[in-house]
């Protein structure tokens, strides 16, 4: 049961499924991670909310009347108005998380460089907030950070600040999310977010149906991998073929999934791990393939998704346990031979046919067009 308000030089009620009207339609909120949310819905000309939204100026909420908890706030990005077939009128409206904020402004050309520290990412927010303005809504603040320590290499390129936080967590693997508390809009940046629940799903007791996927159409079998340009070498670039782990070769194979499928190519760089070359080089390249191998494999076990309809169960009447995007859940189905921990990556949630939203678990597929495009700077790579 949800509520949603437009919020703007006043707050309007446009659906609320705890009264009577106001009622959206076809609302639904599509969450990710490590992506901006969406909430979409619309309004036909019966409801207070059609005529009052500015598009970028109005804010929309939708909050949860069962848990009391807000599970989205943005800003409208669209609201066109449209006819149907019928002759019904309508304004067809799309919201953007406040992640989104993070797109409108631009980070400066900087190449960042040496041990991470919170102090990349606070510089990142301070330059956001002093091109949106003081009195902004849009101004942010950065939340938890517990990483640093770690050695780096980024170069910003004049990318949008959003790219510019993707280009870091796209290096190590992390997660970013904004997060409201009263009128602060908090970044915060972690190895992952969430935690492991008790509730279990499981059939025939609140699984209503269960897909499992294998995305093999998105395999990579075959890693070229990259370090930084080394000193003096003419543009060209670390790779793991003095290490001795891949036989000069310079890329890395997975010899059980090339045996089966063939050979699916990617290409991925590790501007941090750094040689000057000479005698170092051989320690270096083994540093750039233990991270790669690493990489791999957690490319290769990205292959096997869930998408499942769940119901939720009220608990002898009076509480009701839900679904959140980063946590765990002990999923069960012995028909389809799943009995194991997944974390949830994503979800649907449809605001009037609640029992027509979705889970999504285990970790997003990239596909090989995705690996090619990481680098966002599209620099060259020179190799031997």
């Amino acid at each position: 049961m949800y509520k949603i308000t437009l919020i703007g030089d006043k707050n309007i009620v446009v659906h609320n499924a705890g009264g009577s009207a106001p009622k959206v339609i076809d609302g639904t909120l599509e969450e990710e991670i490590n992506a901006v949310p969406a909430l979409k819905f619309q309004l036909y000309v019966t409801n207070p909310g059609y005529g009052n939204v500015i598009d970028l100026n109005t804010r929309a909420q939708l909050y949860n009347l069962r848990t009391g908890e807000i599970e989205f706030y943005g800003r409208v990005l669209q609201s066109p108005a449209t006819q149907d077939s019928d002759g019904k009128i309508y304004q067809d409206i799309t919201c953007e998380g406040e992640l989104a904020y993070l797109r409108d402004t631009v980070q400066a050309q900087d190449r960042t460089s040496g041990e991470l520290s919170t102090n990349i990412f606070a510089s990142i927010i301070s330059n956001h907030n002093d091109v949106v303005g003081s009195t902004d809504a849009r101004r942010l603040t950065l939340g938890s950070c517990p990483l640093a320590g770690l050695p780096v290499a980024v170069d910003t390129g004049y990318s949008t600040s959003l790219d510019v936080l993707s280009q870091f967590a796209e290096a190590f693997g992390w997660e970013y999310r904004a997060r409201r508390e009263g009128n602060t809009v908090y970044i915060d940046i972690a190895e992952a977010f969430g935690e492991k629940s008790k509730t279990e799903i499981r059939v025939r007791k609140n699984l209503v149906s269960m897909q499992v996927k294998r995305e093999t159409s998105q395999l990579v079998t075959r890693l070229y991998p990259f370090g930084a340009v080394i000193s003096g070498g003419n543009g060209k670039r670390l790779t793991v073929a003095p290490s001795g782990q891949t036989s000069g070769a310079i890329y890395i194979d997975n010899a059980d999934l090339i045996a089966k499928y063939g050979v699916y190519a990617a290409v991925k760089i590790f501007d941090d791990i750094r040689s000057s070359g000479g005698s170092t080089i051989g320690s270096d390249s083994t540093k750039l393939y233990r991270r790669a191998k690493a990489y791999m494999d957690s490319l290769t076990g990205a292959q096997k998704q869930y998408e499942i309809s769940a119901l939720d169960i009220v608990g002898g009447g009076t509480s009701l346990d839900y679904y959140h995007i980063y946590n765990t859940y002990h999923v069960s189905n012995r028909l389809l031979d799943v009995g194991e921990d997944l974390r949830i990556t994503g979800r649907t949630l449809k605001i009037s046919e609640e029992w027509q939203s979705t889970l999504r678990f285990g970790d997003k597929p990239l596909t090989v067009s995705e690996a090619f495009a990481e680098n966002s700077r599209k620099q060259k790579i020179f190799v031997n």
